[in-house]
């Protein structure tokens, strides 16, 4: 958002996706990489930091979600020091860090709020630890297609005129009376 890294007027989200895995259309042929729109979320946000390697999919337990990363194009990471020109070595090694596929090889939050980025904003002695709340309600099982038809239907909820769209790209059905 620093004037340096976007012209004027093109202050935008950097990964400005339409839809996400797996609420994406569903893929219409094994031979197609039709699985995502062209502004699919993962789409987008692999544009930027490169396709995952074969052996970051392979950690992922969903075969699906597999096949579905292997589709994607191949596309190299870009270098964030040339994606944001004004932003300083310590904003670009943060951003890198924390825009990393494998959870294993992120930074971590603590780590994070540590990064010598925040040193001039970060006051420790202002800080409060609040130890983790337990919601009960959290503890519901669900499984992904029901949580898939939850968050669905909430979105329709809230946008009604949505839903044409959502049954002709096959993400909901219409239940038979």
């Amino acid at each position: 958002m620093q004037k340096g890294n976007c012209s004027i007027g093109s202050r935008s989200p950097l990964f400005p996706g339409d839809s996400c895995y797996p609420l994406s259309p569903v893929r219409s042929s094994k031979k197609q990489n039709v699985f995502q729109s062209q502004f699919d979320q993962i789409r987008l946000i692999f544009g930027i930091l490169g396709k995952p390697s074969e052996e970051e999919i392979s950690k992922l337990d969903d075969v699906q979600a597999q096949q579905y990363l292997r589709d994607l194009p191949n596309n190299q990471s870009q270098d964030f020091s040339k994606k944001f020109p004004a932003a300083s070595p310590e904003a670009i090694d943060l951003l890198t860090q924390m825009l990393v596929f494998d959870v294993e090889k992120r930074i971590n939050v603590d780590n994070a709020l540590n990064h010598p980025y925040f040193s001039r904003v970060r006051d420790k002695t202002l800080e409060k630890f609040i130890p983790k709340i337990k919601f009960e309600f959290e503890d519901v099982g669900l499984d992904a297609s029901t949580l898939k038809s939850l968050i669905l239907h909430e979105i329709l909820h809230y946008n009604p005129f949505e839903k044409e769209r959502f049954i002709k790209s096959k993400a909901i059905k219409i239940a038979k009376k």
